[in-house]
């Protein structure tokens, strides 16, 4: 018996996807937030190592300068880490879409991971160092875990609703 892939017949599931991928980034903020208001600093800091990609002052400015809020760096983090989560919330949901027998609480946890692994490793050390010192790796692992599952808990929640597109039999 043959495994046949069905293309997509509706936006519907990717855009599932994006709404679970703002609910899980939102979390993700939370958690980094947790992370660094245990070392002390005010959970805005996490939102201005993000924003500090695109507000360049920020990346030389000391340290404490991230614990304020800007218009511009700390509404522009957040809204970097939300459209970042929105695109991989509809990425994940095109993927385990298309594997209906599969967990998409198994794959969040695994994209969670992947996605740690390309931030600790490629994306924080060459465009933003300072989200590196705001958030160290623990910190960071933790908050896209949490992305992660929150995803992958909503994608499941909402098969039987969007449907699993999926493999079918031919």
């Amino acid at each position: 018996m043959a495994q046949v892939v069905v293309p997509a017949s509706s936006a519907r599931p990717l855009l599932y996807g994006a709404v679970g991928g703002l609910g899980a980034a939102a979390v993700a903020l939370v958690v980094a937030g947790a992370a660094v208001g245990a070392q002390g600093r005010p959970p805005v800091a996490v939102a201005n190592g993000v924003g500090a990609w695109f507000v360049r002052w920020l990346q030389t400015a000391a340290p404490s300068a991230l614990d304020n809020f800007y218009l511009d760096a700390t509404l522009g983090g957040l809204g970097i880490a939300l459209g970042l989560g929105v695109v991989g919330g509809a990425a994940l949901a095109g993927i385990t879409g298309r594997l209906s027998e599969d967990s998409p609480l198994a794959w969040g946890l695994a994209a969670g991971f992947g996605f740690w692994l390309v931030a600790q490793w490629a994306l924080v050390p060459a465009l933003d160092p300072v989200l590196g010192r705001v958030l160290p790796s623990p910190g960071l692992a933790l908050a896209c875990l949490a992305y992660g599952l929150t995803l992958g808990w909503w994608l499941r929640a909402g098969r039987p609703v969007v449907g699993s597109g999926g493999w079918r039999g031919a």
